[in-house]
């Protein structure tokens, strides 16, 4: 598995098969070579690891340390990941002799999002997981997790942190749910499995009880100036934007079909689609006045 990414004027590659980081100058030209032999993942000579257990280089420190996602509790995971319990997703901070410096943020393991069913652990359709985001050269990351009281509603709280996973500030935002209506637990059930297909997996992950309403966040970005952004649920393709400080700065409706992808407090980008589905980079000002 390859990834690609610029710091300052140098691009990285990485390549997750042989736990390898090369550096390409502005001009093209070889910069280094890394190996973090501690990023690669354990197994038994010969054995075949499945893709998806490889860590997950996200992004470059320009101090040379990477900045790596993976998941703790699979049994290939790099040592290093092993000893941190009770999260679905590490969020890491790995020196260049492949050791682990700090944990920038670590998702919070919600049992009750991930049941275990005739011995397999699954994912609650509609359950609010925590969500995370982070800056590309680590230098900050967001969490939002939920708290539901009632069947109504609840909070959830933005938690920001920065590249050595230090808590800047924690907000808390009140939230009336979208209730789970029969329509819409019909269809989330619907897609857990495609149709005709059957079985005592399928039948029992659609009888599971869904949540009474749906979670309040759906994405979380954090912006090019640390703004946070937040799409809201039930509210078409609407974007709450906080500022870096966490403070409300406004909302936006963005148009059907375009997906944010980057944004600052003036302007953000997306990508969008055609009539015939060629996808295109838009650029979009932000006007509060």
């Amino acid at each position: 598995m390859i990834r690609m990414g610029i710091v300052s004027d140098t691009i990285w590659v990485w390549d997750a098969g042989l736990a390898r980081l090369t550096l390409v100058s502005a001009d093209g030209h070889l910069a280094g070579i890394s190996r973090f032999t501690g990023l690669r993942p354990d197994a038994m000579p010969g054995q075949t690891i499945p893709l998806g257990s490889f860590p997950t280089v996200e992004g470059r420190y320009p101090t040379g340390e990477l900045l790596v996602i993976g998941i703790p509790f699979n049994s290939h995971q790099p040592s290093a990941w092993k000893v941190l319990e009770g999260m679905t997703t590490i969020l890491g901070r790995f020196r260049t002799d492949g050791a682990l410096e700090k944990v920038v943020v670590g998702v919070p393991l919600v049992r009750r999002c991930l049941p275990i069913i005739l011995g397999m652990q699954v994912g609650l359709p509609a359950c609010s997981k925590p969500l995370e985001a982070h800056a590309s050269d680590g230098s900050g990351a967001v969490l939002v997790t939920t708290l539901l009281s009632g069947d109504s509603g609840g909070s959830y709280s933005v938690t920001r942190l920065n590249g050595f996973g230090d808590t800047l500030f924690v907000r808390s935002y009140p939230f009336r749910g979208v209730t789970m209506t029969r329509q819409r637990a019909d269809s989330i059930r619907a897609k857990i499995a495609s149709p005709g297909q059957s079985g005592p997996l399928v039948d029992a992950l659609r009888a599971l009880p869904l949540p009474p309403v749906l979670p309040p966040i759906r994405r979380v970005l954090l912006g090019r100036d640390k703004s946070i952004w937040l799409l809201e649920q039930g509210l078409g393709n609407s974007w709450l934007i906080l500022d870096p400080e966490g403070r409300a700065y406004c909302r936006i409706i963005v148009p059907h079909g375009v997906r944010v992808e980057q944004g600052q407090l003036d302007a953000f980008w997306a990508t969008s689609s055609d009539a015939d589905g060629l996808e295109s980079i838009v650029r979009y000002r932000i006007s509060t006045n």
